[in-house]
């Protein structure tokens, strides 16, 4: 669904760069402010810096025992808002960041996930280039082996849970 409404993925991996690098970019001036607001050192100690700021944002507010592709969207429904993430570039940033191993389970690799908040894309560098080249490649892949898994999934008679397994794999 989402994957026919993205028509150049690249395009709005782009987008969802210069939404993410203004948002981190508006918590960088805002930390900054307060602490120049600070009326002495040790107050302005206690003010969390960009990077606390980012990581408390990025923090689940209940305890997860498994981060997968549900409670990724639920992290990102929550920041949508301040970022100004559409559906469809939540749907990027999840299913770039899926585990192809464990790709019926929908179980996410956090490191993958947190790329898109810890690189910084406000200059275009060549780690920046190799980042969009490579979720450009995932999302087609991860759009072609989703067609492929609802397909085998429909020639399924019986037992529906063994496309769960590896051994399905």
């Amino acid at each position: 669904m989402c994957e026919s409404r993205v028509s150049d993925p690249l395009d709005d991996i782009e987008m969802i760069f210069e939404k993410i690098q203004k948002w981190k970019d508006t918590m960088k001036d805002e930390s900054e402010a307060k602490k120049k607001a600070a009326k002495t050192e040790a107050e302005a100690d206690k003010i969390p810096d960009f990077d606390q700021m980012v990581a408390a944002a990025l923090k689940p507010k209940t305890v997860l025992k498994i981060h997968n592709a549900k409670t990724l969207m639920n992290k990102l429904r929550e920041l949508a808002p301040a970022i100004g993430l559409t559906e469809d570039e939540i749907f990027i940033i999840v299913y770039t960041s899926i585990d192809h191993d464990y790709f019926t389970n929908l179980i996410v690799l956090q490191g993958e996930f947190l790329k898109w908040f810890n690189l910084d894309f406000s200059e275009a560098t060549q780690e920046e280039m190799d980042f969009k080249d490579n979720k450009v490649e995932i999302w087609v892949a991860t759009t072609t082996l989703a067609m492929e898994v609802t397909q085998w999934f429909g020639r399924i008679n019986e037992n529906h849970e063994v496309i769960l397994t590896e051994k399905w794999w």
